[in-house]
């Protein structure tokens, strides 16, 4: 470590600020973005459901924070930590930011971005322990400025980013697969589900864009009286299959946590398909108090209240989930693939059909129960079911590495940083994983 040198991050960055003291006005479909700390996570910047305002606030607020690539994104006020690095990308340009994020500027004559981020996600809990508030914390531009680093030389800051970064990548590009698999399955349900494609090409005498036996399967027209192809039939969750409402066991009783049986609540149902971990676990002592609402693997679990309405994944073992979130068991018949891609589409009815006394929207186990699905016949509901099921795989096996590959980067950033280990030895770990 003799050759890392300590430094202020105000001597390593040509500027340190945060986003626009103040709101901005609306503009849906403007393209400039006005992102705060729901909008960062992991590790990116979350475009999906970001705000949107006019030219002018956005021109008046770019001036303060200029957002470049390589820029490092910081969340200063109420959730304090978040991290990005802001991508080489068309939207970078077009980015400002709230007051709830910091924005870092790196000198690159003296540290390499990418460095400098790693270092900070290192040093993460140090700096976001500098945050004060009672009813919010926030972290102040003054403590970014005085906070103290050390830095190596040029050459081991680039070895370092790079062997971080070849993980991130990985990760990244896994993410972005899977983002193209769901898109693929989306897109096949729609068509012979939602829009009654095949079933309308027939029915209007148009030539068959799917093979033979797979066009079979489709009726030949539209049913007048139901609107859905002939044979086909609507039927309720209820009708499906089980529905199970969770429970919380008390959280005045520490032995019922702590264990190892998944307690899945809205903010575990992030980043992913399935379930593959929970922010907190039961034991079995906890199950007992809730063993009514014990759902297997493979149940679809939809949260049913407020901003978190509509979020689908699957449980992939055996679990328990709060109160919020209604959970479908299906009978045999059903197709769990079918199910996810028919609900993972209907957020806005799910919000729609939700039932409450308060402003907080909620749907109850009776609603829930009530929502219809088209079924097709059972040949078609199998032969969409082996489609999507390889899909998912995929999907799950690229989650798995993913897993593995962030396991790796977060045993490595602190041995690299702390020099517990040389760059040599961890381009030997790298190897193995990647």
């Amino acid at each position: 470590m003799s050759e890392w040198k300590e430094y202020h991050l105000e001597g390593l960055c040509s500027l340190i600020t945060d986003g626009k003291h103040g709101d901005c006005q609306n503009e849906a479909e403007s393209g400039y973005y006005f992102l705060s700390v729901k909008d960062i996570s992991d590790n990116r910047l979350i475009y999906d459901n970001a705000r949107q305002i006019t030219e002018l606030d956005f021109l008046e607020t770019h001036r303060r924070t200029n957002l470049k690539p390589g820029d490092i994104l910081f969340t200063n006020t109420g959730t304090i930590g978040r991290m990005a690095i802001a991508p080489d990308d068309p939207k970078t340009s077009r980015t400002t930011f709230q007051k709830s994020v910091a924005i870092l500027k790196p000198k690159q004559e003296i540290v390499i971005p990418k460095f400098l981020y790693y270092l900070l996600k290192f040093d993460n809990t140090r700096l976001s322990a500098l945050a004060a508030g009672t009813t919010q914390k926030n972290l102040l531009l003054k403590d970014f400025r005085s906070f103290k680093v050390q830095i190596p030389g040029s050459q081991t800051q680039k070895a370092i980013a790079r062997i971080l970064s070849s993980l991130d990548d990985k990760i990244e590009l896994n993410r972005r697969m899977n983002e193209t698999l769901e898109e693929m399955a989306r897109a096949i349900f729609k068509d012979w589900f939602i829009d009654f494609g095949p079933t309308r090409a027939k029915q209007a005498g148009r030539a068959p864009y799917l093979p033979e036996p797979l066009w079979s399967l489709f009726p030949e027209a539209i049913d007048d009286e139901t609107g859905l192809p002939i044979g086909w039939r609507f039927l309720s969750l209820g009708e499906m299959g089980k529905i199970v409402t969770g429970k919380t066991p008390s959280t005045k009783v520490p032995e019922y946590f702590g264990g190892d049986i998944p307690f899945i609540t809205p903010s575990d149902m992030e980043g992913g398909k399935g379930i593959h971990t929970t922010t907190r676990y039961l034991t079995d002592l906890g199950v007992n108090t809730v063993k009514s609402s014990l759902i297997p693997a493979g149940s679809i679990a939809v949260s049913c209240i407020g901003s978190d309405m509509g979020k689908v994944v699957y449980a992939l073992r055996e679990s328990i989930t709060n109160q919020q979130i209604n959970s479908v068991v299906l009978s045999k018949e059903y197709s769990n693939e079918y199910l996810y891609y028919d609900l993972i589409g209907r957020k806005a009815e799910l919000q729609n059909l939700s039932r409450g006394g308060s402003a907080v929207p909620i749907l109850n186990k009776t609603h829930f129960s009530q929502i219809k699905s088209v079924i097709p016949s059972h040949p078609l509901l199998r032969k969409f079911d082996l489609i999507a099921k390889s899909i998912t795989d995929k999907d799950f096996a690229n989650e798995k590495e993913s897993r593995t590959l962030a396991e790796t980067r977060d045993r490595l950033l602190p041995k690299l940083m702390s020099g517990e280990i040389r760059v040599k030895e961890a381009e030997k770990m790298v190897e193995e994983v990647l």
